[in-house]
């Protein structure tokens, strides 16, 4: 059997069924392809190691990519202008305690400022690569800016999840910026991982890390919302796997 039809293991000791690797998914979808990077996600300390490949060949380069100062930067101008957002994506489950890797910050953005981002983020060091009706992604014009990828809240549920969203230190002595809620962050991982099959492994895993996660923190999680996110793609039976021996994450 290759290793894309085996399932995998988190170092927790949870065992990804198989299903994770060769379901078949009942909706489309596309992902737009960025060469990616490997930063470790950490608000103390800087600038990040970067490995990247290209072509085969391995890259170890330090960069002074600051996370720190890209929220710093961006919660500011969103502030001036009133505009609501939040951290999904890599990022934001570093800041819930989850080591991940990322070279990007991810953030749910009122949709209505849609329109507007090109002229808001140009003199704070970023310049529009591509927008359609769903996101924006953004290149750095800065070194140390981070590449950003904006997804529009314009549904129900993404709204809801701006209203929801908490704020979060970064670090020790640092500003706080708005998160989604834990719960939201999954599922959004639900919708990611049904959209582009090629990422499921991966979303699951981190979906099984925030709920150990949650355990280690103490943090009280909201079942029936989950429930909510895995019965609209279909995927029940997922999170009825995923919450075996991390039952102490909900009230």
């Amino acid at each position: 059997m290759s290793p894309r039809h085996e399932p995998g293991r988190h170092r927790s000791g949870y065992v990804l069924p198989a299903s994770a690797w060769s379901r078949p998914h009942p909706l489309g979808g596309q992902e737009f392809c960025r060469l990616r990077g490997s930063i470790r996600v950490w608000f103390d300390t800087q600038p990040w190691e970067r490995t990247g490949r290209c072509g085969g060949d391995t890259m170890n380069r330090r960069l002074g990519v600051d996370f720190r100062g890209t929220l710093e930067v961006l919660g500011r101008r969103f502030g001036e202008r009133g505009c609501t957002w939040a951290v999904i994506g890599g990022v934001a489950m570093g800041l819930y305690g989850v080591v991940r890797t990322t070279v990007d910050v991810d953030i749910l953005l009122d949709g209505a400022f849609a329109p507007c981002l090109d002229e808001m983020l140009a003199d704070v060091g970023y310049r529009l690569v591509y927008r359609w009706e769903e996101s924006s992604h953004f290149a750095p014009t800065i070194p140390e800016r981070c590449p950003l990828d904006v997804l529009h809240a314009r549904r129900a549920h993404t709204r809801a999840m701006l209203a929801r969203a908490r704020l979060v230190a970064l670090g020790a002595d640092g500003p706080s910026v708005p998160v989604v809620a834990v719960e939201d962050l999954i599922g959004l991982k639900v919708q990611a991982m049904v959209n582009d099959p090629e990422r499921r492994r991966g979303e699951l895993v981190d979906i099984r890390a925030l709920l150990e996660a949650a355990v280690a923190s103490g943090t009280t999680l909201d079942r029936r919302r989950l429930e909510e996110y895995f019965a609209l793609f279909g995927e029940l039976d997922e999170l009825a796997e995923l919450v075996q021996g991390v039952e102490g994450a909900f009230a």
